[in-house]
């Protein structure tokens, strides 16, 4: 800084860093975080016919008993441990186990065994660790929603990193047989699939309409808390008259209580 240049850019730039280690405190109204699990609860409360549900339940216990096929899933095997871990992200953030992704990523041959034995051990009897049915919920604000509501904000779970293995090891086991099932029309939760595949798609039966003179209507359907308010009974029910037995079990082992 001297007096042959202008000096404001300088001091502009010392003002933006001062203001960068001291942020400014913010001044949205607080939001507790039992009024967003209550505001969780509410929604995930949706209405539903009990004896209508009961009926599906009986259907799908039905179906299940029926299945010509009910043979369980093959023992894990250490390779498989290892395929699953190496496509797990790493540095995420441990569950209430606190057991995080590198611990089970530097694990030796025998600690591999081990964990193969356990998760076969789980699919054979049905039954996991109570603290995998827990989850560390953090509250993450929307952009440009009113922040004094409890439904401006969307629940981050982190769930178990061991708990995540397992699904992971599923879908490696389930995804040869969803793929055939599958819409082709279907982008989301697909592999080599994305939200721009929808668009592109989109964008080319306009421009084909607009080619021959016609115009295009579209209808955006947006469900609100579209994951909370799945019904675990029909979820169930439509598993079991698709999917492998041992695949449908396991589904409804992981949303038990």
């Amino acid at each position: 800084m001297n007096f042959t240049h202008s000096s404001r850019k300088k001091w502009a730039l010392i003002h933006w860093l001062g203001a960068a280690q001291q942020p400014p405190k913010s001044t949205h109204p607080s939001v507790s975080a039992n009024a967003v699990a209550t505001h969780l609860i509410q929604v995930a409360k949706a209405l539903h016919d009990k004896k209508f549900e009961c009926q599906v339940r009986m259907q799908g216990r039905t179906l299940l008993q029926q299945m010509s096929d009910k043979s369980l899933l093959n023992p894990f095997t250490d390779e498989e441990i290892s395929a699953a871990l190496q496509k797990t992200k790493p540095a995420t953030a441990p569950g209430y186990d606190n057991i995080h992704v590198e611990f089970l990523k530097n694990l030796g041959p025998k600690a591999r065994t081990w964990l193969s034995k356990f998760f076969s051990r789980i699919m054979a009897t049905r039954s996991i660790p109570k603290i995998w049915r827990k989850a560390k919920v953090t509250a993450v604000e929307k952009p440009d929603k009113d922040p004094s509501l409890a439904a401006t904000y969307r629940p981050i779970s982190l769930l178990s990193v061991c708990y995540k293995l397992l699904e992971r090891l599923a879908l490696q086991h389930i995804s040869p047989t969803v793929e055939g099932l599958l819409s082709p029309d279907q982008a989301g939760f697909w592999k080599g699939r994305s939200t721009c595949d929808q668009v592109a798609a989109l964008t080319t039966f306009i421009e084909d309409g607009f080619q021959q003179n016609l115009k295009t209507g579209v209808v955006f359907l947006d469900l609100t808390a579209a994951y909370d308010t799945v019904w675990h009974t029909g979820l169930l029910y439509k598993l079991s008259k698709r999917m492998p037995y041992w695949f449908t079990r396991l589904v409804g082992l992981l949303l038990r209580n």
